[in-house]
This record gives structure tokens, C-alpha cells and sequence, in this order.
């Protein structure tokens, strides 16, 4: 028995509300999340000072881990559908983050436990991330645009995020275990909400046989797959030079996967899935800088951002290094409602914003983002940047990451065949895990290599200033780029029978 998309029911789509089963996606999307990032919103700070990794090799594992949990999404899609369902792939990943979490809660942590547990985290969003997102597309509305529906799927991330950013790094703050236990809690929540089945079975998603030869085979088999591939993410995590082979290999892999898939589309299709790719492209620029915002922000945070928010002679809050991502997931909490608000706004009035045109202010955001940073470091002229500067710099970049990130996933329902959807899911991953991978080892080839604790104030500020300088020009080239191919987009587009 596996469990797959129907039809919206006839009331759904006369209303036009989404149905119910909405709702417990975004609320396991949420607590899911809260895991994942609670995780990686300690995970800098705590190799540097929990394990005592060097500045730049703590830079390199983490964009290693982030690159791989991206990856392993290719894993996840290739599994769902045809060993197990795709709702069975998620309540597997679920499981297994949250007994990562608990093991890295309750273990030593050694070096090598604590991959080990990195590795399994890797895995499990690699089974989770694609999958929720294949549930949450088939309650695309007929004749909708999928920005709004996936805009909430960005809220609930964020949701997530946010919380877990904000609390995490204040509960592991001289006791780690705490954090970790926090993490595996919410992961737990989010593995009891997917396995809700009767909210499931009333409203969008149902039971039917496949032809699966046997479900406990099915079930081994992808436990025994899971394994080793775990073995592999924990190789590659300890062994940075096999981890770059990897990365290098799956630059070679998502052509192979484009390829396979333009071969199989119609001539309409090939349309279509040529503006996907361009997007899909545009999307991997953007991940670039948000690689930054767990690595790059977060080491500026540590030495040259002070942290107390003043309002007048007032201080309203105060953040630690680590706890200035939630200032990132928190914004773009805030605007993804308004965000849909506004998509929902323009649907009814007949008028459709491009994607690329989207895309284009998103790249806009990504200049001013990084761009602030480097002028503030420029001129400084205190022993501490103004903590409202870093939160500037986010809440420009999670605008961005609306208008960019999160509509990645509506590239895929909009333009690429719904029947390709688990695989080119994965595919996006890939591209944004690969190019995060590189983001980390950028940052670290332009500045981030030099950092020791043996600097003065003015060398570390110097390093920041001059990787910002280089970031707000990459960013600038970007977006003359993103100008450049407006046309040629625009051209595409008015060719599509929509």
C-alpha cells in the first residue's frame, strides 16, 4: 500500500481554498525545518568551539554539509515512488533526523561521532525535502500560478527556521546537548504530524495499491540503500578532498539528468524546460550568497558585529554571533504572507509578474545585501560594526530568497512536466547544494583562509571588507546578466500557450 496525490476535491476548487491536508504539510515543512536548522544554526560555532576546528575548515565543513543535505536530495527523489511512496520516503527521513538529533544529544561528541550524526541529518532532508515538496505541488489549484502556494511553503520553512535560530543557539549556549535534544523534539513533532493519516486520507491525498512486488522487500531494500548512503555522506564530510571529487561529479551528473529529460519531453515541453533551466541557474547565483549568511555572516557576527540592538539610549535586543540567522529566517517569515498576499492580489486582477522578472529583483536585493556590508566596513570607524547593519544586510537577502529561492520549486511545477516533478525536484537541490559547496570554498579562496586567532582587530576587519568588496561585485555582474537576458526571456515566454 503506498499513499499518492489525487485530484482536489470539486469544493476545493470552487472555493479556491487550498484543502486541509495544506496545512499539515506546512506544519510538519515547519517542525521538520526546526530541526535541520537548529542544527545548522549551532553547527559553525560549535565545530569552532565544541570541537576546536580551525576558522576556515569549520567554513568548509559546514558548506560541505549544507551542499551535501542538497545533494542527497537526489537520493530521496530517486527512491519515492519506486521502492516506497513518496509520503513513506518522508516519514523516513523524518525518523531519521529525528534519531540523528537525539544521537548527537545524548552521544560523546567526538569528531567522529558527531559526523557520523551530521551524515545521517544529510540523508534524512535528502528524503524529506524533494518528497514534501512533490505532496505540496499537487495541490496546485487548476488554472493557478503556483507563486502563493509555494510562497506558504517558504513561510513554513521559515517558520521553522526562524524559531529555531532564535532559541537554539540560546538553549546550546555552554550546554550543547540541550540544543541537539531541542532539535530531535521538534523533529519528533514533525515525524508524528506526517504519520497523521486521517487529516491526510479526508483531504488531497490517498491509499492506493501499487504494483511494488513486496512492500517489506521494498521497505529493506530502501533501509539498506539509506545505509550506505549514510556511510558515504560520513566519508565525504571527513575527507575533504573526496568530498570535492564528489561535488565535481554531480556538476557532471545534473547535465546527464537534464539531458535524459529533454530527450523525453515534446517540443512545447522542451519550450518550457529551456526557461527552467535559465531559471533554475539564476537560482544557484542566488545560493552563492546565502551560503554566506550561515558561514560568512555569522563569522562577522563573531568579530566585528557588537550585539546589542539600541533604540535611542534604550537596548531593545540583544543577539549572540549564532542567533543573528534567525534575524534572516525571522524577515523572511515576515514578508512571505505579504509576498503571497500581493501574488494572490495580481492573480485576480488578470495581471502575471514573470518568473524571470522575479528573479531580476531578487537580484537586485542580493547587491543591496552584500553591498551595505562592504560600505559599512569601508567606513567603520568603531571597534564594532552597528548590529542593525548585519540585520539590514538579511532582511535584504531574505527578500531576495522570496524572490528567488523559494520559486524555485515554482520553476518546477510551472515549466518542467509534472511527470518528471521527484526527479527535477532533486535536480534543483543538487544545483543549490553544489553551488552552496562552492559558495563556502569562495568565500574561503577570497578572504576567509587568512583568518587566525592570532589577528589584530584591523587585519580581521580588513579580511571582511575586502571578501565583501568582492561579493557586492560578483553580485553586480549578476544582476547586469539577469538585465541582459530579460529579452530573450520575455521572448520565450510570450511563445508558451499557457
Amino acid at each position: 500500500m503506498t499513499y499518492v496525490s489525487r485530484p482536489l476535491d470539486d469544493r476545493n476548487i470552487k472555493t479556491g481554498r487550498y484543502p486541509r491536508s495544506l496545512a499539515q504539510l506546512l506544519v510538519f515543512e515547519a517542525t521538520d525545518r526546526f530541526g535541520f536548522y537548529g542544527l545548522q544554526g549551532i553547527l559553525l560555532i560549535y565545530l569552532i568551539q565544541g570541537l576546536n576546528f580551525p576558522e576556515a575548515s569549520a567554513n568548509l565543513t559546514m558548506a560541505s554539509f549544507n551542499g551535501l543535505s542538497s545533494v542527497a536530495t537526489l537520493f530521496g527523489g530517486a527512491i519515492a515512488g519506486r521502492l516506497i511512496s513518496v509520503r513513506s520516503t518522508v516519514a523516513l527521513g523524518a525518523a531519521m533526523q529525528c534519531f540523528a538529533l537525539s544521537y548527537l544529544a545524548w552521544s560523546n561528541s567526538g569528531i567522529i561521532t558527531f559526523l557520523i550524526g551530521l551524515a545521517f541529518v544529510a540523508i534524512a532532508n535528502g528524503l524529506t525535502r524533494p518528497n514534501t515538496a512533490t505532496l505540496v505541488s499537487g495541490l496546485i489549484m487548476p488554472g493557478k500560478r503556483s507563486d502563493e502556494l509555494f510562497t506558504w511553503y517558504a513561510f513554513a520553512v521559515n517558520l521553522g527556521a526562524g524559531i529555531a535560530f532564535f532559541i537554539v543557539p540560546y538553549v546550546a549556549k555552554g550546554q550543547w546537548t540541550a540544543g541537539f535534544g531541542l532539535c530531535a523534539l521538534s523533529a519528533g513533532i514533525g515525524l508524528l504530524s506526517i504519520l497523521y493519516r486521517p487529516l491526510v486520507a479526508k483531504s488531497g491525498i490517498t491509499a492506493q495499491k501499487t504494483h511494488h512486488s513486496s512492500g517489506m522487500v521494498s521497505v529493506l531494500l530502501s533501509a539498506t540503500i539509506t545505509g550506505i548512503a549514510t556511510l558515504g555522506v560520513y566519508v565525504l564530510l571527513q575527507k575533504p578532498l573526496y568530498g570535492q571529487l564528489a561535488f565535481l561529479a554531480a556538476n557532471l551528473l545534473v547535465p546527464l539528468l537534464g539531458i535524459r529529460l529533454w530527450l523525453r519531453c515534446s517540443p512545447l515541453e522542451r519550450r518550457r524546460f529551456a526557461i527552467a533551466l535559465v531559471l533554475i541557474a539564476q537560482a544557484m547565483f542566488y545560493m552563492i550568497f546565502d551560503e554566506q549568511t550561515t558561514s560568512s555572516f555569522v563569522l562577522l557576527a563573531l568579530h566585528d558585529v557588537g550585539s546589542d540592538f539600541h533604540l535611542g539610549k534604550f537596548v531593545i535586543l540583544r543577539l549572540s554571533d549564532s542567533q543573528f540567522v534567525a534575524v534572516n529566517a525571522g524577515l523572511t517569515m515576515a514578508f512571505a504572507p505579504l509576498i503571497a498576499h500581493f501574488y494572490h492580489c495580481l492573480d485576480r486582477a488578470g495581471y502575471r509578474v514573470p518568473l524571470h522578472t522575479k528573479y531580476l529583483m531578487g537580484s537586485i536585493f542580493i547587491v543591496l545585501s552584500v553591498g551595505i556590508l562592504w560600505l559599512q566596513l569601508a567606513f567603520q570607524t568603531s571597534s564594532r560594526l552597528s548590529p542593525w547593519s548585519l540585520a539590514t544586510s538579511y532582511a535584504f537577502i531574505s527578500i531576495a530568497g522570496l524572490l528567488m529561492s523559494s520559486l524555485g520549486l515554482a520553476v518546477i511545477a510551472e515549466y518542467i512536466p509534472r511527470r518528471f516533478n521527484s526527479i527535477s525536484t532533486a535536480m534543483y537541490y543538487i544545483c543549490t547544494g553544489v553551488t552552496m559547496y562552492y559558495g563556502g570554498r569562495l568565500s574561503n579562496a577570497l578572504a576567509l583562509h587568512r583568518l587566525t586567532t592570532k589577528l589584530s582587530t584591523a587585519e580581521m576587519q580588513s579580511i571582511f571588507t575586502i571578501l565583501f568588496a568582492w561579493l557586492t561585485g560578483i553580485a553586480i555582474l549578476g544582476c547586469c546578466l539577469f538585465v541582459a537576458l530579460q529579452p530573450l526571456l520575455s521572448r520565450w515566454e510570450r511563445n508558451l500557450d499557457f
